[in-house]
């Protein structure tokens, strides 16, 4: 452990226990016997946990921040309140019992940390989407469809000239990489596997060929070098799409996802036109003030629900960092004002699900209700 990551550690273990001020902090450090201080050390590791949402700053300890003068002019780091962001789902449903069984001053503190905790989720949430946007746009590619053509028939015959070898690396490699779509494409039954790619990139290459007859100058576009992962989640994002049939052309060399342009409207500087065609948006950083507004509803929703004791350990589970917790949040998140559709049902007024106004931000799914 570096010395950075054992302040970190500490850190994390006294504010654990209670919320204290940087000096507090700092001098816990240095009673501390056998240890040696490092300042440097303990500033990295602080600004560290904060970046990482770890660490909300809550207050500043104005009582003991004195002056020769008596007067309060100037900030000073030390006298800084910190709390440790608890993101464990047990914590954050007491927090939001407590909320409901607190005066109004101890609710609204309960509210915060909440808040905090939501803040450092949806922030881990954003970054994810942000990083795999930035990966999927630099596997954007784009060639010729007679060369695309060329190249798909080059890797069906390598596939069919390997076929026998079950010890193949390239025949094995493609195996496993099949064997994560279908339990039945494992490496154990790489005849079936096979057969099974095989068919799929000669349908591939029939598709290719009836767009070249239509017309020859099209250029083929698509992504290269996909993990599973990264597959799985683009062919989710449009899984409503029946134009898009699942096929599974994957593994060493392989495309996926191919769109014709035959009148150069995608452009190799802008992937992201090609992208938003897979119904793969650019993810859109958000103020601080829109997350806090998107917490309000979404806390109002919660708070409403006929089935509470439900969509309490739900939205719990959504902002802690327990497993599964992500899947959790990105409903909550696509599903933001599910609370302003039924209002308007309850009003009698007609649900206006237009994109384009400033007010709307989403629909209540019907599972929801």
């Amino acid at each position: 452990m570096t010395k950075k990551e054992g302040y970190k550690e500490k850190i994390e273990n006294y504010l654990r226990e209670s919320s204290q001020s940087v000096n507090i902090l700092k001098k816990k450090f240095k009673n501390k016997k056998n240890s040696a201080w490092s300042e440097h050390s303990f500033n990295e590791a602080l600004m560290e946990l904060l970046e990482e949402n770890k660490v909300a700053i809550t207050g500043y300890d104005f009582a003991n921040h004195i002056t020769k003068d008596g007067r309060k002019q100037s900030l000073k780091p030390d006298w800084v309140e910190l709390e440790w962001i608890i993101s464990e789902r047990t914590h954050i449903v007491i927090m939001l019992n407590l909320m409901e069984n607190s005066d109004l001053e101890q609710a609204k503190k309960d509210k915060d940390k909440i808040k905090d905790i939501f803040k450092k989720k949806f922030n881990q949430y954003l970054k994810q989407d942000i990083d795999f946007y930035d990966k999927i746009c630099e596997k954007v590619i784009s060639l010729p469809l007679s060369e695309g053509i060329e190249k798909a028939e080059n890797y069906l015959n390598k596939i069919v000239n390997h076929q026998q070898s079950h010890q193949d690396p390239f025949i094995q490699n493609c195996s496993v990489f099949l064997g994560h779509f279908k339990k039945e494409y494992s490496p154990h039954n790489s005849n079936h596997a096979l057969k099974v790619l095989i068919e799929s990139l000669k349908n591939e290459i029939k598709v290719h060929k009836e767009q070249f007859n239509k017309c020859p100058n099209s250029i083929l576009w698509q992504l290269k070098g996909l993990t599973i992962d990264e597959y799985n989640k683009i062919y989710e994002i449009n899984g409503q799409d029946t134009r898009r049939e699942k096929r599974i052309i994957i593994g060493p060399g392989a495309g996926n996802f191919p769109l014709y342009d035959s009148d150069n409207f995608y452009d190799p500087e802008h992937p992201e036109l090609y992208l938003k065609d897979l119904n793969v948006e650019e993810p859109i950083e958000k103020s601080n003030d829109e997350i806090i507004r998107i917490f309000n509803r979404l806390l109002f929703f919660v708070n409403t629900h006929e089935n509470y004791k439900f969509m309490k350990q739900s939205f719990a589970l959504a902002m802690s960092d327990e497993q599964d917790s992500s899947e959790f949040f990105e409903l909550f998140v696509n599903y933001d004002t599910p609370s302003i559709k039924k209002l308007k049902k309850e009003l009698g007024i007609k649900n206006d699900n237009n994109p384009l106004n400033p007010k709307y931000i989403g629909e209540e799914p019907d599972n929801l209700t």
